[in-house]
């Protein structure tokens, strides 16, 4: 039977990617949102634990956001373990970063 596995940075690598007052959402808080769709959740802190539970889990196919900063790496990853992925487009309607600048101007008004 299929399941859906969800690969999530952990609340470190989202700060140290994007500053310290990131994660707008919480690690456990993420993982909470992907097990109430009855998925399980894969926690890696940085790009080798990211590969090493792909190579884990060999998904059927990887979905990838476009606007990753290390996409062509991970494609090329992907790629070379004969993973099929897909490369979603950015959204920003869905984007935390669009969020919060969102909020900020409801409360700066």
């Amino acid at each position: 039977s299929e399941q859906l596995f969800v690969s999530i940075d952990s609340d470190q690598c989202v700060q140290n990617r994007k500053g310290i007052h990131r994660p707008i959402e919480s690690t456990q808080y993420r993982s909470e949102l992907v097990k109430e769709i009855g998925g399980r959740t894969l926690i890696h802190n940085d790009q080798k634990q990211l590969y090493e539970n792909i190579k884990q889990v060999r998904p059927g196919v990887f979905f990838l956001s476009e606007n990753r900063s290390d996409l062509e790496e991970i494609k090329a990853f992907l790629k070379k373990e004969h993973i099929d992925f897909e490369v979603l487009p950015y959204l920003d309607s869905v984007s935390t970063s669009q969020r919060m600048q969102a909020v900020l101007e409801k409360i700066m008004d």
